[in-house]
């Protein structure tokens, strides 16, 4: 897995996969220059590589600190390359930053006609939250945070994520 930085780099990435998801990228925002220095300076993206080309990638917020709720706002791997677990290594990464960043909730957008995402969401713990727009829905995910004391005052910290 390789962190992507430039807005240029993000911004051929979202060109290559655009129509990966039943609306393209270009549908759901209005300026795709403009959404890659976004997530350049706010968000997370990733991208998996496999035999020299770019396989899938994932981009995400975690900077929430008031809800500590993470977004995830694109994941997609080519179709060359699905069911051979990138897609997992993906989520695994989102899953693990977003802790790492205090967050304790994971939220997503997915399209309800997309059943193949929402059934691999479901596989990893997400569940229906509310609706978002007539043909999507949002999903979220428990990070699985739990603290209990210990004796001595040491606090013990524990993940619960089915994955």
């Amino acid at each position: 897995m390789k962190r992507l930085h430039s807005s240029a780099e993000i911004l051929a990435v979202l060109t290559q996969f655009d129509h990966a998801f039943p609306r393209a990228i270009t549908a759901r925002v209005a300026d795709l220059e403009s959404h890659a220095r976004q997530l350049a300076e706010r968000a997370l993206v990733y991208i998996a590589e496999r035999d020299g080309a770019v396989a899938g990638f994932l981009a995400f917020y975690a900077n929430d600190a008031a809800s500590a709720t993470a977004f995830l706002t694109h994941i997609a791997v080519d179709e060359r390359f699905r069911g051979s677990g990138i897609g997992l290594a993906l989520m695994r990464i989102c899953i693990e930053e977003s802790r790492q960043a205090g967050m304790r909730k994971l939220e997503l957008e997915v399209d309800t006609a997309n059943l193949a995402a929402i059934g691999f969401y479901e596989s990893l713990g997400f569940s229906c939250s509310a609706p978002a727009s007539p043909e999507s829905i949002y999903m979220r995910m428990d990070l699985g945070f739990s603290c209990s004391s210990q004796p001595g005052g040491r606090k013990i910290v524990t993940f619960h994520v089915k994955y």
